[in-house]
């Protein structure tokens, strides 16, 4: 079996090319990251906003609010 020995320049080559994919993988995994951090997020306050408000939804409408004065007796 003949083996072509590697030289150092092809070494260095292939070791820089390795270096520029791990960093480009790295990068795309903290933007996902980011993107899942920021969609947490807005889960979180979606929630806040519905404990907030829901002390503050009736049954039944005011005297001013629309419906009010329905006749819902059959």
């Amino acid at each position: 079996m003949n083996v072509t020995p590697i030289g150092p320049e092809a070494l260095a080559t292939k070791a820089l090319s390795s270096t520029i994919d791990f960093a480009v993988a790295r990068k795309g995994l903290d933007q996902a990251r980011a993107q899942g951090d920021a969609a947490v997020s807005l889960i979180k306050a979606a929630a806040d906003v519905g404990r907030a408000s829901r002390a503050k939804i009736s049954a039944s409408p005011s005297p001013r609010e629309t419906g009010s004065r329905l006749d819902v007796s059959a």
